[in-house]
């Protein structure tokens, strides 16, 4: 399990972080933020008591438009592979039937 510690920031009005390619759970305590997704094509505009999770193959920008916002990050465990092969009956079963995932 991932126990790294949560980080929590404050932005300023039109303030922005990157934020590296890692499983992490946004939490959204004060504000309005604004989340882009390297190759998403639709931005996430978030408000105060709101949560989003974002799987480690995702680069995020988060930042504010106008205002100021409080935010957390919290580290998700990587998916296990036990975990990933829970889904393998139903793909393989869409291989059979030839019905899409």
């Amino acid at each position: 399990m991932n126990r790294a510690p949560m980080t929590s920031r404050r932005l300023g009005p039109a303030d922005f972080i990157h934020l590296a390619a890692r499983p992490v759970r946004l939490v959204v305590d004060r504000g309005t933020l604004w989340v882009t997704q390297d190759g998403e094509p639709e931005d996430i505009e978030t408000d105060a008591g709101s949560q989003l999770d974002f799987d480690d193959h995702t680069r995020l920008t988060i930042g504010t438009l106008s205002g100021e916002a409080e935010l957390r990050l919290v580290p998700l465990p990587k998916p296990r592979a036990a975990t990933a092969l829970l889904g393998l009956p139903h793909w393989l079963g869409t291989l059979r039937t030839g019905a899409q995932a």
